[in-house]
């Protein structure tokens, strides 16, 4: 009988072991590209991570934008303008354009005209991606909120892989 209780402990201390081993996880080399506005002399200088624009009705400006592929290979990504919304939660959305609100005066992806919507970038380089902006002629009071959305698009190796889950960065 002490046999097989040494036996079963000596089993429940090795599965033990097995189960509370580390074991390394690969993780991917994430987003390989970084987005940086170009700011005009009209930038409000406070503020450093967005644009920040004075403008006045009727006013066309080109804003620009870097995009740079951090990464070895090359890389597409889609650039394309959208409205922010509000979540469920009462949240700023400058993710996703869906529609815009019947009492929104103006829209900035209706304002903000990218000519290039699909930008091949070679590896370890930067391009800058022009997008105009042309004022409504109507003065208003307030601020127009959007973004300049930039999505990589998936590899074709990405895209036949049988991955369950493909993370997409934008």
């Amino acid at each position: 009988m002490k046999i097989i209780k040494r036996i079963i402990v000596n089993v429940l201390i090795l599965l033990s072991a097995v189960l509370l081993m580390e074991f390394p996880v690969m993780a991917s080399d994430g987003a390989n590209f970084q987005v940086s506005p170009v700011f005009p002399e009209n930038q409000n200088t406070d503020v450093k991570g967005y644009f920040d624009l004075m403008v006045e009705p009727g006013q066309v400006q080109d804003l620009s934008i870097a995009i740079e592929n951090t990464g070895s290979e090359d890389i597409v990504v889609t650039v394309e303008a959208i409205t922010a919304s509000t979540n469920a939660n009462g949240v700023i959305n400058y993710t996703v354009s869906g529609e815009n609100d019947r009492t929104l005066p103006y829209a900035i992806n209706e304002l903000l005209y990218i000519e290039e919507k699909e930008i091949m970038i070679p590896a370890n380089m930067t391009k800058i991606v022009t997008a105009q902006v042309r004022m409504p002629e109507d003065e208003f009071d307030g601020y127009l909120l959007g973004a300049v959305h930039v999505k990589k698009q998936l590899s074709e190796v990405e895209i036949e892989s049988d991955k369950t889950i493909i993370n997409q960065y934008s």
